[in-house]
Parts: structure tokens; C-alpha cells; sequence
């Protein structure tokens, strides 16, 4: 029969506890993310949701009065681009991924870059995204690019799948868009 070792039993209890430790912080982090991710999911559903009523609309033959200029993108796309954006910030990196390759499809790849841009970009004074928005389009227009016409502000620059869709009477692109849009409400 072996005898006590102090120096055995210590390691061994040392051992276990650095274990349990790194195990309990690990699996609480992961916790953590998982209920962020359910969060940012359900929070991308319900912010697409309008989108994608419109946009079944539009395939139903309602909604035609919406009409856009082909070659004029609607700076809401942008403000929808720049929500898509900050709502996917909590997703895992590879749902993030699709979600902002489904977003420049969708809105164009020009509202893209600059949602992602302005993500971050929370100054004191500017709460809503309409303003920041607009910060960004005067910051980050492409040259020979201008703000077009009176009323919400739209500009010059080729714009996406919902360009296509409200600029033209085709129901192709608006099933490719509700399809889009599901794809999206998923964090797909």
C-alpha cells in the first residue's frame, strides 16, 4: 500500500480546479453569445418583416404605385442596409458573413460599405439612423454623385435588388427579392 503523497494530492486538486475553472468560463461565454445570437435573430426577423410584406405585396400585384427612378437609389436603403448591419453585429462571424453578402444583394453593394462604415459610429446627437445616414452620404458619395430631387433624400448611386424591384413593373426580380428577404429574416 502506497502512502500518502501531499505533493500528488495537491497537484491533482490544483489540476481540477484550474479545469473546472476554464470549463465554467468557457461554457458560460459560450452561454452568453448563444442568447445574443437568438436576440440579433429575432430582432433581423422582425426588422425584415415590413420588407418582405412589401415585397410579397409587390409579387401579388399591389404595391405598383411605389415606383423609383432606375438610375436614383433611396437613401432608406442605406438606413435599412445600416440596420441589417448593427442588428447582425451579435450573430457568429459566419452568419455575419451571409447576412452582409444577402444585404449587398439586396440593397446594393454602395449602402453596404457605408452601413458598415457608420456601424459603429454612434456620435452624441445623431440617434437615429436617418441622420447618420445622411452624415455618411455627404462624407462618402462617389464623385460626379449628387443628392437628387426634393422630398427624402436619394442619391446617385446603383442601388440593388430593391432598386430593381421598385423601378420596374417585372415580377422576377420581386420573387428573387422575397426569396432574398426570407433568406435574410433567417440570418442566412
Amino acid at each position: 500500500m502506497a502512502a500518502f503523497e501531499p505533493i500528488t494530492f495537491l497537484t491533482s486538486v490544483g489540476s481540477s480546479l484550474v479545469v473546472a475553472y476554464v470549463g465554467v468560463r468557457y461554457f458560460t461565454g459560450a452561454k452568453i453569445r448563444a442568447e445574443r445570437a437568438d436576440i440579433a435573430r429575432r430582432e433581423l426577423k422582425k426588422a425584415v418583416a415590413p420588407w418582405l410584406q412589401a415585397a410579397r405585396a409587390r409579387v401579388a400585384g399591389r404595391g405598383r404605385n411605389l415606383q423609383r427612378e432606375l438610375r436614383v437609389a433611396d437613401a432608406q436603403d442605406g438606413v435599412d442596409a445600416l440596420t441589417v448591419i448593427r442588428l447582425a453585429a451579435d450573430l457568429p462571424w459566419w452568419r455575419r458573413v451571409l447576412v452582409r453578402r444577402r444585404c449587398q444583394t439586396i440593397f446594393g453593394r454602395e449602402w453596404c460599405v457605408i452601413a458598415e462604415e457608420q456601424a459603429d459610429l454612434r456620435p452624441e446627437g445623431l440617434r437615429d439612423a436617418d441622420r447618420i445616414m445622411a452624415r455618411a452620404l455627404f462624407h462618402h458619395l462617389a464623385p460626379g454623385s449628387k443628392i437628387v430631387g426634393s422630398g427624402p433624400p436619394r442619391v446617385g448611386l446603383s442601388g440593388g435588388l430593391i432598386q430593381r424591384v421598385y423601378s420596374s413593373t417585372l415580377d422576377g426580380d420581386a420573387k428573387q427579392l422575397v426569396s432574398e428577404l426570407v433568406k435574410l429574416s433567417r440570418a442566412r
